[in-house]
Formats: structure tokens, C-alpha cells, sequence
């Protein structure tokens, strides 16, 4: 008779459809685990291959606010007290206090995946909440069997502010190699196709002032009319970012799709051509990034421009498949770096995508399944 497999109970709060670092744990797990996910369902119920999932319905206004989080703490200990996992994996900050409960509780096994760095640096300014979370975190961390982190400085970083006897384990953002048509299935964005004459930038993820997207904006006014620049996502600066588009008469070389799906997203980048990552310097987070984009470019075979960031000159210069810029505090003198670094790429835009492939083979989200569920493996 076959072993039962053991019960992993996952669970963020965030949108299923959206958090690809989620995806691909989910179903690396899968193949060794009963896994069960718990999430946030903001639009259609998500389907994962091997994973029965629940999205926890919340108001579409403000989905990720402090009652939908009290409710989401509340339905997570419930499953986890009905269900009696083997393991609980916790993802990102925000579930700190929930893991640290059920560990305590039940006899199971917990693992805290770190999706972000907050670890706070000197003379940084945080809120209240940031504080609180703050908290939450350090107690998980010493009370899980294994903290994930998204990069080297993260884990190393996190390891001494709190003292862990062992370094997290280290799992990149690195995309798998998804399958994509080259269509763009929905027709909002078919517009897309067409891009004679054109050379097309894309930035994917939150759109935030902070992260210095007004920037790339800016850049278009030196740039000829043939670049363009398509905005994947949503988030706090959307409605500023819009503003400095019609200021700058720049409707008509500007696309915004808002936020779309794990799975459309590749086949919109097949129509791009330059990859934008850029971040801020204000938070070590930002600082010592860990962006899935970076992988999701490459997957489809564009090359990059982004911000100076340590990780981000290692992976982007260290790899040859792009430039980053240092910024300056001249106004408009960032914008017209970036600007010279999209004319430089763009110049030689076969060359950057003749190196992605052997990028994609040195980072690949094959080796780092294999040491996420080893990892795993190893609580038993």
C-alpha cells in the first residue's frame, strides 16, 4: 500500500494570480506533497497544477488592508487547526505572527519564506505598522525550521540582525521557463502586436513614484517617437505616473495595462523589447533587491536597463544583458542617463540577447527547486 503523502499548508496574503514567487513553490512542493494553498482572490478563482487552493474573497477596495488581514489570520489558524498540516509555509511578512502561533500550537514544522528585507537600516524612517511587523518577524524567525530568503545579501543580512545560528536558505526569484503562446489573448491588449518601426520598453510590477518610474517617463522626451513604453501593474503611484504622462504629452507612446495575471504576463513581454528595473536606494530592501522581472525578461528574450542596485549590476552588467545607471541629484539628469543607456541597448540589441540564454542556463529556477525542496525535505 502507498505512504500518504505528507500535508503541506501554504499560505499569503496576496492575489493567487499575481505572486509568482507562490506559484512556483507551490508546485515544486507539489510533487513530493499534498499541498494546499491559501490566498487573497481579488478577481477569478486560480488554478494551480497539483495544488488545491482557496482565495480568500476580499473587498476590491483596499483588498490588502488591515480587516482583510485580521480575517485572513483568522481563516489561516482555523485551516491550520482543522487540517493539521505536516508543515505550514508561511510566505512574506505579513503572516509572521499566524506562523508563529500555529508553531506554537500544533506539533508541525514551519517555514517562513522572507519575500521581502525588513530589516530596518539607521536613520531609516517606518511607520508604526513596519514596526509591529517588525516584531512579528523576529519571532518567527526563531521559532521556524527554515527561513527562506530571496538572495545572498538578504540572507546574510538577516542572519545578523538576528543572530540566527544558521543562514536562511537562499531561493531567487528566478522563473521557470513557462510556455507562452506569442499571442496576446486578451483583447485589451492586442494592440501590442503591432510593433513596426517601433522599440518598445516595458516595467513590470508596483508602480511607485519611489521606484523612480518618473524617470523612464522623462526619458521618452529624449528618446525619438519610434520608443515607446508599456506600464504592467498597478499600485500607489498609478494616478501621479498618469498625470506626468499628459503633462509631458506623452498619451500616445505610453501603454497602461494594470495588473494582469502570472500567465499573460510573458506573452505581453514577447512583444516588448528593453526591460526596465529600477528601485529606490531608500530601504535596504530596496537596496539588496531581489526582482523576479530580471528572470521574466530574459525568459522572453529582452534585455535590460535599470537602477544601480548591487544585485541588480551583478545579475544585469555582471551577465552582459544589460546597463544600469547611476542616479543623479540634477533634475532631469537621471532621466537623460537612462535615456543614453536605452539608446546604447537598443543600438546593439542583438548582442544583449545573444547572451540571455546562457543567463537563463546560469540561473535557472530547476536549481533552485531542487534546493527548496531538499530544504523541505529535510524537516522530516
Amino acid at each position: 500500500m502507498k505512504n500518504e503523502r505528507r500535508k503541506v499548508l501554504m499560505a499569503v496574503f496576496n492575489d493567487l494570480a499575481c505572486d509568482g514567487r507562490v506559484y512556483r513553490a507551490a508546485t515544486a512542493l507539489a510533487e513530493d506533497y499534498e499541498v494546499e494553498l491559501i490566498g487573497v482572490s481579488i478577481a477569478a478563482a486560480t488554478k494551480i497544477p497539483g495544488v488545491k487552493t482557496e482565495g480568500l474573497l476580499v473587498p476590491t477596495q483596499n483588498p490588502l488592508g488591515r480587516l482583510s488581514l485580521a480575517r485572513f489570520w483568522f481563516r489561516l489558524l482555523v485551516k491550520a487547526v482543522s487540517t493539521k498540516p505536516n508543515i505550514v509555509y508561511v510566505h512574506d511578512f505579513f503572516l509572521a505572527l499566524p506562523g508563529w502561533l500555529i508553531r506554537k500550537i500544533l506539533d508541525c514544522r514551519i517555514v517562513y519564506d522572507a519575500h521581502e528585507l525588513i530589516v530596518g537600516s539607521k536613520g531609516e524612517s517606518v511607520s508604526r505598522s513596519q514596526l509591529v511587523f517588525r516584531v512579528f518577524e523576529r519571532l518567527v524567525v526563531h521559532r521556524a525550521d527554515l527561513v527562506v530568503a530571496a538572495n545572498r545579501h538578504r540572507a546574510e543580512i538577516m542572519q545578523k540582525h538576528y543572530r540566527l545560528l544558521r543562514m536562511p536558505l537562499v531561493i531567487q526569484n528566478i522563473a521557470s521557463n513557462q510556455n507562452h503562446t506569442g499571442v496576446i489573448a486578451s483583447s485589451k491588449h492586442s494592440h501590442f502586436v503591432d510593433r513596426t518601426n517601433r522599440v518598445r520598453l516595458v516595467y513590470q510590477g508596483v508602480i511607485s513614484l519611489t521606484r523612480g518610474i518618473g524617470n523612464f517617463v522623462e526619458a521618452l522626451c529624449f528618446l525619438d517617437s519610434c520608443f515607446e513604453l508599456v506600464l504592467v501593474g498597478d499600485g500607489p503611484g498609478l494616478g501621479a505616473i498618469k498625470d506626468l504622462v499628459l503633462q509631458l504629452n506623452l498619451s500616445s507612446r505610453v501603454w497602461f495595462t494594470g495588473k494582469v495575471r502570472i500567465n499573460e504576463l510573458q506573452d505581453i513581454l514577447q512583444h516588448c523589447d528593453i526591460g526596465i528595473v529600477t528601485y529606490s536606494f531608500a530601504s535596504l530592501n530596496d537596496v539588496y533587491c531581489a526582482p523576479n522581472k530580471v528572470f521574466e525578461y530574459a525568459h522572453a528574450g529582452i534585455p535590460m536597463v535599470g537602477s544601480a542596485q548591487t544585485s541588480l549590476r551583478e545579475l544585469v552588467e555582471g551577465n552582459r544583458i544589460g546597463l544600469v545607471v547611476e542616479a543623479s541629484d540634477r533634475p532631469g539628469e537621471t532621466a537623460m542617463r537612462y535615456a543614453g543607456a536605452i539608446l546604447q541597448v537598443a543600438d546593439n540589441l542583438e548582442g544583449y540577447r545573444s547572451r540571455l540564454q546562457d543567463f537563463i542556463e546560469k540561473y535557472s529556477w530547476e536549481k533552485e527547486k531542487l534546493k527548496l525542496v531538499s530544504g523541505v525535505k529535510r524537516l522530516q
